[in-house]
């Protein structure tokens, strides 16, 4: 799949969020399309959620936010390391953007009966029980709530 990458004298969070949005779409198109095959590896599930929260933190740590880790070591999946990546920022960009006033985000990675779990949370608002049903419905945003949807969580994975 192609990238897309903007370069810059100093580092931008700006053009570093607009380079991800763009990749987003990229692969988002490449989802859609009904020939494209998805590659399963192993995947060092511990590894790539640290480094996906270690990139949020050194984006978000000078704005107040923290990032509390329990990350249990050496969980290995079969699955496509760059969807998971992607799930992995999404879920977290959603946490940070909903955070609430004490900017705290947590992130838990365990294993319960041999499956891998990921928590990701937040003290905001969190969804109006009247959107729960919706938030798999594809294209589903509730402008109101200013949020992307969920259901390219059926297509990541």
């Amino acid at each position: 799949m192609p990238k897309i990458f903007i370069v810059d004298d100093e580092p931008n969070i700006v053009t570093d969020r607009l380079t991800a949005l763009v990749n987003e779409i990229l692969e988002y198109s490449e989802l859609q399309m009904s020939d494209s095959e998805t590659v399963m590896n192993d995947v060092n599930l511990s590894e790539t959620v640290s480094s996906v929260a270690d990139s949020f933190e050194k984006l978000y740590s000078k704005d107040g936010y923290i990032f509390e880790r329990i990350i249990a070591d050496d969980i290995h999946i079969k699955g496509n390391v760059s969807r998971l990546q992607r799930a992995i920022y999404n879920l977290l960009d959603n946490a940070v953007r909903h955070a609430g006033e004490d900017k705290l985000v947590g992130i838990t990675l365990k294993t319960d009966n041999e499956k891998a779990i990921i928590e990701i949370s937040d003290h905001g608002s969190g969804i109006a029980p009247d959107e729960l049903e919706h938030i798999w419905d594809r294209y589903y945003t509730k402008r109101q709530r200013n949020g992307k949807g969920v259901s390219v969580w059926d297509l990541l994975l």
